[in-house]
């Protein structure tokens, strides 16, 4: 019995052995020929991101970033001033300049975000390896390609993407800075990454945090101020001297939809590593069978590396705890959080990841699973990804408007504004399509907020959205489709046309989705 143990354990040592030696023939290749391996990367990002970006159709957010993009700079400026969307004035610059490269479709206002992740990818692992080995700066970049949450803003026409590839350019230059290397360009580079950043979308101001984070400790160890780094630090508050931030913040800060809660916290690490948790319960399975079998513990495994420097660790995690500082922004100033707004987190995570696989193992061979593993994970994601988007392709002509609505004569009243957007901008009925307004009664039946750039869409683009007193003056039989829940604040208009006297008749229903025929009194 003892014999047949020492034989299989024999027997998996063996194998284990012809795995390290695998490994380390995959690791030497990787880091003899990363440059084509990163170009080799490169093509086939793009090949998926920019396919998608070609199928997927626009949604809500994004339709604001299509419209705006399409006026005159001049034209921006004003609707940005009139409050019709919240971001800065160069990030529409930016879309406008890849719609007159690539056309007005969905490829061309989505090409800054495409371009923006890519550049934090590359970042990335520019970042990682240099503290480990070209292995586990792909795993970095696989990190952040795995992650469905974060991935999925690679092909959005909104800026959080730019504000992650920024952020990974700001932390390489900032290594750069602290290592002297290039150290005038660096600082000068951080500088720019940082307020591009910003002016990209005005939660990128957090990038300041773990810089600044990461320069305390420097400062500890030291015991002098890094002043270059510190002054590079302050043009990024240039962005928030904008007449527009502060109207924004007057008109959307007193009852944003999403309203900072503590639960926010655990939404967001749910939602950024949730494709990941499979994946990172293998490597961990794969560890604890290492360190089971002693290989964990060999001296000779991998050549003994020093640790990242304490300031970038400090630095680093405090960059994949920025919801913390989005959630103290919001609380104190702005009353508005979403997960996406603190979406570069994923690059504090991605670099604690690849960290832990390097310095924790002694085999080379953990890395190379770990990427392998992610790279797969990454590879069935796209492809559900690309399943979903069929579907959801298929579903866009006519966005499934009931048959109960469309046959009614007259008007069609939706009440979800991410709908009416989407339909008014796809739907062959477009021209019947009503979205109504009223700021001052709305508040009465609904504590969720209306978006006030609502009533201001004929500012940019050719939909129907009217005040409810006018609308109903002037029509006094339509059809109001309500689809969903009502969990935007909409439910306002059917409570809002009883208290007018008007009668409703239930033409169709089907799960959450009612079609009501609204009469109202002559």
């Amino acid at each position: 019995m003892a014999t047949l143990s020492r034989g299989v354990s024999l027997n998996v040592g063996m194998r284990l052995w012809h795995l390290e030696t695998g490994a380390e023939r995959i690791a030497l290749l990787l880091e003899r020929y990363r440059a084509a391996a990163l170009v080799l990367a490169t093509v086939l990002y793009l090949a998926v991101t920019i396919g998608i970006s070609l199928w997927r159709p626009f949604w809500y957010d994004e339709l604001f970033t299509h419209y705006m993009a399409r006026q005159p700079a001049a034209g921006i400026r004003e609707a940005l001033k009139e409050g019709v969307d919240q971001l800065p004035l160069p990030y529409f610059l930016a879309v406008r300049a890849g719609q007159r490269v690539f056309g007005e479709g969905e490829l061309a206002a989505r090409m800054p975000s495409v371009i923006g992740y890519w550049l934090g990818c590359l970042c990335l692992f520019h970042f990682v390896r240099r503290r480990t080995t070209a292995v586990y700066g792909f795993l970095a970049i696989a990190f952040a390609l795995s992650s469905s949450f974060a991935y999925r803003y690679a092909f959005e026409a909104r800026p959080y993407a730019l504000m992650f590839g920024f952020g990974a350019l700001a932390l390489v230059c900032w290594q750069w800075a602290t290592e002297n290397r290039r150290r005038p360009a660096a600082i000068a580079g951080m500088a720019l990454a940082v307020m591009a950043g910003v002016y990209s979308h005005y939660y990128a101001i957090l990038l300041v945090c773990p810089i600044a984070v990461g320069e305390f400790v420097r400062l500890l160890r030291l015991r002098r101020i890094d002043w270059p780094v510190w002054l590079a630090l302050l043009p990024s508050v240039v962005p928030l001297a904008s007449a527009e931030l502060g109207t924004n913040l007057a008109r959307y800060g007193a009852n944003f939809w999403s309203a900072p809660r503590p639960s926010f916290f655990f939404v967001f690490y749910e939602r950024m590593l949730q494709s990941l948790l499979l994946p990172g319960a293998f490597l961990l399975v794969v560890l604890a069978l290492y360190y089971a079998l002693g290989i964990g513990t060999r001296q000779d495994a991998k050549p003994t590396t020093p640790a990242p420097p304490l300031h970038e660790v400090a630095a680093v995690t405090a960059l994949a705890g920025l919801p913390f500082f989005g959630y103290a922004v919001a609380v104190l100033v702005t009353n508005a959080l979403v997960p996406r707004y603190v979406m570069p987190a994923i690059l504090g995570l991605a670099v604690l990841y690849s960290w832990l696989a390097y310095f924790g193992p002694r085999s080379r061979a953990v890395g190379v699973i770990a990427l392998l593993v992610l790279a797969g994970a990454t590879g069935m994601n796209r492809l559900l990804e690309l399943r979903s988007m069929a579907r959801e392709r298929a579903q866009a002509p006519g966005l499934a408007l009931p048959e109960a609505a469309v046959s009614e004569p007259g008007p069609i009243v939706i009440e979800n504004p991410l709908f009416f957007f989407e339909a008014s901008h796809r739907s062959p009925y477009r021209s019947r399509l009503f979205y109504l307004v009223d700021p001052k009664s709305a508040p009465r039946y609904s504590s969720t907020h209306l978006d006030p750039g609502l009533p201001l869409l004929k500012r940019i683009a050719e939909v129907n959205v009217e005040d409810f007193d006018t609308f109903i003056a002037k029509h006094r039989r339509f059809t109001v489709y309500r689809k969903g829940d009502a969990s935007y604040g909409e439910g306002w208009i059917l409570d809002h046309l009883l208290a007018s006297g008007a009668r409703l008749e239930l033409k169709e229903r089907k799960g959450s989705d009612r079609v009501f025929l609204a009469v109202l009194p002559d």
